[in-house]
């Protein structure tokens, strides 16, 4: 009898609807052995900061262009999202009889999630749905390789039924295996790819700092599954040469 697995999730997001990405592949993972759960929702200080500058107009997905909402608002807009968070994550863990825990934080989302990870087995940042197409799952390999990034890439994309694409740096191509020679050619390429999720090793990954995690983010536009954010020490300068987010 093949032995079920026991994995400590934590789910971070600034939205509902990232969230609600993230739970997708949460519930993926858990078909696999139990889990523990934990959600994070980060109030992020730059939309409050936003709020406060006069006269500060958006544009809507209309392309019109309107007024952004003040500071109540905002309050209001995030306790909501906030609200609607922990409703989903307390309805999946109860389906999966999973034992969790909700937190909220304020401040930038890459640095708070990554300080409360270490303590967990697996981080998902949630990274809300923008498209409909079916994208890949791409797998980032260490130059040293990682059978157990490939298989649980392999699984995500069975169960998402599309296909996986491995990617890394060093190491000789082979089939869906795409290798570059730098961490740079290796992201310009992400841009141009359509991703459901992207799986990475912060233990020995070319991601280095919170800077380069939160580019990974921009130019993935995809939940991202980290694997042993323990093992990972990330530094607040800017290490590895990340291309510009295409528009």
């Amino acid at each position: 009898m093949t032995q079920r697995s026991h994995k400590r999730i934590l789910i971070g997001a600034a939205s509902c609807a990232d969230a609600d990405s993230a739970l997708r592949l949460a519930r993926i993972l858990a078909t696999t052995g139990t889990v523990d759960l934990g959600g994070l929702f980060v109030s992020e200080r730059t939309l409050e900061a936003r709020a406060a500058m006069p006269g500060q107009r958006i544009i809507t997905t209309s392309g019109s262009m309107i007024l952004a909402p003040d500071k109540n608002q905002i309050r209001t807009l995030l306790q909501s999202e906030q609200r609607a968070f922990h409703e989903n994550l307390s309805r999946f863990a109860q389906s999966v009889s999973a034992v969790w825990n909700f937190e909220s934080r304020s401040g930038d989302l890459i640095q708070e999630v990554s300080g409360a990870a270490r303590s967990w087995d697996i981080l998902l940042l949630g990274y809300r749905a923008t498209h409909r197409r079916r994208g890949s799952v791409v797998v980032i390999e260490p130059p040293a390789g990682a059978p157990n990034l490939r298989e649980l890439g392999s699984a995500l994309a069975t169960a998402l039924d599309t296909d996986a694409v491995v990617l890394s740096i060093g190491v000789d191509p082979s089939p869906n295996h795409q290798t570059f020679s730098s961490s740079s050619a290796l992201l310009d390429h992400l841009s141009r790819l359509h991703a459901a999720a992207v799986v990475v090793d912060l233990s020995a990954s070319v991601f280095r700092s919170f800077q380069d995690l939160r580019a990974l983010m921009d130019i993935a536009r995809c939940p991202i599954i980290i694997t042993k954010p323990a093992e990972g020490e990330l530094r607040l300068e800017h290490t590895a040469h990340i291309p510009p987010v295409p528009t």
